[in-house]
């Protein structure tokens, strides 16, 4: 991989001069899925020269930060955090921020963004309209006219009242509603026929006995 990377250059189209995983690899796709990407080289680098470190811009952009002295400065000299170019701070005037620094505030940003987001989701959106409240009317059918056949009235018959049957009449409601008839005492009445006054035989005059008109 090193004497490839090394030795062969990266095409016109972004593909680097080693597979993974039996695929190309092309150095534009980090652009494509926006991941930042820091470059930091030494000045006095005589292993990986600056034109070799910044090879990657020709193709895509990124933030770069040059560090002094050699190839392995930054793991020894520059990795004490009192050190001049210290790793999680800013130096050279506050131009170049280092490695660690860099992946600090892209927690940061990341952070920010998920409190943003979580926020706005739990506030109404301002620009959401006012719902209506006013009710819909469901859209019924209209109602189907059904043909009714008219019945003919049937002619009321009045029950024909038995001879002996005899009617109560109530003259007073009140008092009849205060005192209820019994149904017992009722039906009787109803039911019972009356005796008919049947006239009464004459009674046999006794017959006059003929006088003898001897003297």
């Amino acid at each position: 991989m090193s004497f490839a990377s090394y030795n062969v250059p990266i095409t016109k189209d972004g593909t680097l001069p080693v597979r993974l995983f039996g695929e190309k690899l092309n150095i534009k796709r980090l652009q494509e899925k926006k991941i930042p990407w820091l470059i930091c080289y030494g000045t006095e680098d005589d292993l990986v020269e600056k034109e070799t470190a910044l090879a990657p811009l020709d193709f895509i952009d990124a933030e770069v930060t040059p560090f002094p002295k050699g190839h392995v400065a930054i793991a020894t000299s520059w990795s004490s955090p009192d050190s001049a170019c210290a790793l999680h701070k800013r130096f050279g005037d506050g131009k170049y921020r280092g490695p660690v620094l860099f992946h600090m505030d892209l927690d940061a940003a990341l952070n920010k963004a998920a409190g943003e987001a979580s926020a706005k989701a739990k506030s109404p959106s301002k620009e959401a309209k006012p719902t209506s409240t006013a009710r819909v009317q469901p859209k019924t059918r209209a109602a189907t006219k059904t043909l009714v056949k008219k019945t003919q009235p049937v002619p009321e018959t009045t029950p024909k009242k038995n001879p002996g049957e005899s009617v109560v009449k109530v003259e007073n409601l009140s008092s009849a509603i205060k005192k209820p008839v019994k149904l017992a005492e009722a039906e009787t009445l109803q039911t019972a026929p009356q005796k008919k006054d049947t006239p009464k035989a004459p009674s046999p005059t006794p017959a006059l006995k003929k006088r003898d008109n001897k003297p």
